[in-house]
């Protein structure tokens, strides 16, 4: 403001000296006015021609000055807008070191570091936010309103939401009276929940009560869901596993001891051979149970993939066709095969590959009735190799489909018995087939036959 109103005080000093000197030497003022009207007159109108120059002079350096304010003053208006818009990356461009210049500098150092906040906070969200979208347990977060502020897909998919969720009271989108209960009653203990829906589903939910570390005021509850339903489905089937493997391994031991003990007793040979043959086809079921029981084992825990090699289905077709052909005729049963006349290829294991079709044509014979047939058929099918194994035996009811390859399900156990069936070998084709990354399907007709078909992926070479 100094250098404002130095100009305009000197600009008046000057003005009015001069005209002083000039009334000065037009009435020669160092001697005597004659004429005094006259020079009042004259007097006047120099003082209002300087009145009015002063005041002139003195609008045009207001208006530069103002100028000299206000453009900086819009340029920092704009900036401010521009980054209150998003545009974070906007400084003020200022070179004079007045009161403007400094505001101008602070602004400029506001915005570096308000560009920075944004940026760390932006960085925690994406981070938050891929976090969140990454986990496969659920996750929400309610306000003390039991307003949904965050919910991440898993939950989504979970409770099967869908739209817009943010700020919506939690029980119009999940419409569950125990979830309402566990906001209410905050425990990091897990509550087990049982969905019914589409599909049954077990969840373990835990409920912690959220707290600002500010000022330790309860700020909404969070509740994070896990879905167990496939564990305790792995903890039944091992359940079950546990109990069949000691109900199979039980009646043939309880067989081969009550048997032994008998011989004790027995003098007749006959009758002594008759229990020794019974003791040794026990004994060969425990072993063939004991080695499928291994088998599945291994299939279950040992990385195959590093035996894997390029295996040639039509040969391996060719040797399982003679490998069971001697069983086929033995049991008066026709066995024939269709090979591809194309050479496929699949990578993998071989003697897993020639296990899987031995079992399923095993399986094909016991239950097909005599002067029955199966047929073995490879094929190519678009980019996969199609294997179908059918026979013409006593065939599958459509209630029993599903469950055919658990472990020790049988359709009729007395006749999987009586036939030296473990209960395992389509659990066993099953597994081998999944390491193949194939899939396998069943179609089947009480006494017309079975037939059992495999995908597999072919070999490429790269």
């Amino acid at each position: 403001m100094i250098f404002f109103i130095m100009p305009i005080i000197l600009f008046c000093v000057i003005l009015n000296f001069y005209l002083f000197y000039i009334i000065l030497n037009k009435y020669n003022l160092y001697t005597y006015v004659s004429d005094t009207l006259q020079f009042r007159f004259d007097f006047i109108q120099y003082a209002i021609a300087g009145i009015f120059f002063t005041f002139i002079f003195t609008c045009i350096m207001v208006i530069f000055k103002l100028n000299f304010i206000i453009n900086p003053i819009k340029k920092l208006t704009n900036t401010a807008t521009k980054i209150a818009l998003g545009q974070y990356e906007k400084r003020i461009e200022f070179y004079e070191a007045d009161e403007i210049g400094q505001l101008s500098h602070s602004f400029n150092l506001m915005a570096s570091r308000l560009e920075e906040t944004i940026k760390d906070l932006n960085d925690k969200k994406n981070k938050l936010y891929s976090i969140l979208n990454s986990m496969d347990d659920g996750v929400i977060f309610v306000d003390t309103e039991k307003n949904i502020v965050l919910i991440n897909p898993a939950a989504k998919e979970i409770f099967n939401v869908k739209g817009e969720t943010k700020n919506r009271y939690i029980l119009e989108v999940i419409r569950d009276s125990r979830i309402d209960e566990l906001i209410n009653n905050p425990d990091e203990t897990p509550v087990e929940i049982i969905m019914h829906g589409e599909k049954e589903r077990i969840l373990q939910v835990k409920s912690i009560s959220v707290s600002d570390y500010g000022t330790g005021n309860i700020i909404g509850v969070l509740l994070v869901i896990h879905d167990v339903t496939k564990i305790k489905a792995l903890e039944n089937m091992r359940s079950e596993f546990v109990a069949n493997v000691s109900h199979e391994l039980k009646t043939p031991l309880t067989s081969i001891k009550g048997f032994a003990e008998t011989l004790k007793y027995v003098e007749d040979k006959e009758t002594r051979d008759k229990f020794l043959d019974i003791i040794y086809v026990e004994s060969e079921r425990l072993s063939r149970l004991i080695n499928d029981i291994l088998t599945l084992s291994e299939l279950e825990n040992k990385d195959y993939a590093i035996n894997f090699q390029k295996v040639c289905l039509n040969e391996c077709i060719t040797e399982v066709y003679y490998i069971m052909e001697r069983i086929s005729l033995e049991k008066n049963i026709r066995l024939s095969i269709d090979s591809c006349e194309e050479q496929l290829y699949i990578y993998g294991d071989r003697d897993k590959f020639k296990q899987m079709i031995i079992n399923l044509v095993d399986n094909a014979i016991k239950y097909t009735p005599q002067n029955g047939e199966v047929y073995l058929k490879l094929e190519k099918y678009n980019n996969n190799a199609r294997i179908e194994v059918r026979d013409t035996g006593i065939g599958i009811s459509k209630k029993h489909l599903p469950r055919l390859f658990e472990r020790f399900y049988r359709v009729d156990k007395a006749r999987s018995r009586s036939m030296g069936g473990t209960g395992l070998g389509l659990a066993i084709v099953k597994h081998i087939v999944l390491m193949f990354k194939g899939d396998i399907y069943v179609d089947s007709e009480v006494n017309k036959g079975t037939t059992f078909t495999i995908i597999l992926p072919l070999f490429e070479n790269k």
